[in-house]
């Protein structure tokens, strides 16, 4: 009886130390300390369909990269954006997106046995977002975040829902 008794207590120990060395195992493979900046600035996006004309009343979305679903932009990513549809194109085209201070995200980040995430994600923050311009009677057209912020100003192309 004894006997049995130390057996299950040794069982167990060893089945601790086995996952107190995995769960460590996957943190020094999985873990990553980083750092994001989203820069100040503005950027202009020019709506136009297929001939070149300017597409009034085109409003901008936030969307997830991962999921596709919108987004809270109060307080992200852009100073003039306070909410779904809240940025849209004037009687050029014209969306502008302003940013006026920048700053830095981050976060430490780990994968548990290497599947369960615990941190923040190094691919979320504001260039997780995807930009989905659209108008009345245009298919949607989306962006990254890293392409609109790798120009002052863009030409987005929307094509007719026909087409």
């Amino acid at each position: 009886m004894m006997n049995r008794k130390r057996s299950i207590i040794i069982l167990v120990i060893v089945l601790l130390a086995i996952g107190v060395l995995l769960t460590g195992l996957s943190w020094v493979t999985t873990y990553v300390a980083w750092v994001g900046r989203m820069p100040k600035g503005t950027w202009i996006l020019y709506v136009k369909d297929v001939t070149g004309t300017p597409i009034h009343y085109a409003k901008v979305d936030f969307l997830s990269s991962r999921t596709g679903t919108l987004v809270a932009t109060q307080g992200g990513p852009f100073d003039n954006c306070t909410g779904p549809g809240s940025v849209a194109s004037d009687s050029d085209g014209a969306i502008e997106l302003r940013n006026t201070k920048a700053f830095l995200y981050g976060g430490t980040y780990w994968k548990l046995f290497w599947v369960w995430p615990i941190g923040a994600c190094p691919d979320m923050g504001p260039r997780a977002i995807v930009l989905r311009i659209s108008a009345q009677g245009y298919k949607p057209s989306t962006l990254d975040m890293t392409t609109v912020l790798s120009q002052d100003k863009l030409v987005v192309t929307l094509y007719n829902k026909a087409e």
